[in-house]
């Protein structure tokens, strides 16, 4: 689902600006095309609760 993985990908990116700046910082500019993809073009889901990640490998170190 490729909108599922830009969801989770925005999720991770976001994890690592938290956590570089030390704080909630936006993006520079908003991912509209997720939303688009999912909503306008039924390409995919993108609500996080929806989409069932699979966790690979051991928990240390995982930011999502």
């Amino acid at each position: 689902d490729p909108v599922a993985v830009d969801t989770i990908g925005l999720s991770i990116i976001q994890a690592k600006r938290k956590e570089f700046f030390n704080e909630d910082v936006p993006l520079p500019i908003t991912p509209h095309h997720i939303r688009f993809a999912a909503e306008k073009f039924q390409l995919g889901i993108a609500d996080k609760d929806r989409i069932d990640l699979k966790m690979l490998g051991t928990p240390e170190g995982r930011i999502i």
